[in-house]
């Protein structure tokens, strides 16, 4: 195998040991980020990340329930959201009388995560 051929297989390993790893980067965020409903203090920020199992949205305003691997809380959001879609949140916990949830400032969708 000449220097050449070498150096080019070289950096084809490098390439796909980068995206790799990005891969798993980007799959452990939401794990990483999560905060459990349970160790959350009332007027603090945190990142929740989970499944949207309902939804309710008028006037593009949208409260719906994240489902966090068996915890759910309620999210309220200025935006839309679609059931059945992993999410990445991060808001404001609130704890009332009717209830805790998060007063949301993003929703970002997430293709997976590695937990």
């Amino acid at each position: 195998m000449s220097k050449m051929a070498r150096n080019k297989h070289k950096g084809i390993i490098v390439l796909v040991i980068i995206i790799v790893l990005a891969l798993l980067i980007y799959g452990l965020i939401p794990t990483i980020l999560n905060t459990s409903p349970s160790a959350m203090k009332d007027n603090n920020s945190y990142y929740l990340a989970g499944k949207i199992t309902q939804d309710v949205t008028v006037n593009g305003q949208s409260a719906f329930t994240l489902n966090d691997n068996g915890k759910s809380i309620t999210v309220l959001y200025n935006g839309t959201a679609s059931v059945n879609s992993f999410v990445l949140v991060h808001g404001t916990y609130q704890n009332s009388l009717l209830g805790s949830y998060i007063n949301s400032s993003s929703v970002t969708p997430w293709l997976y995560s590695i937990s």
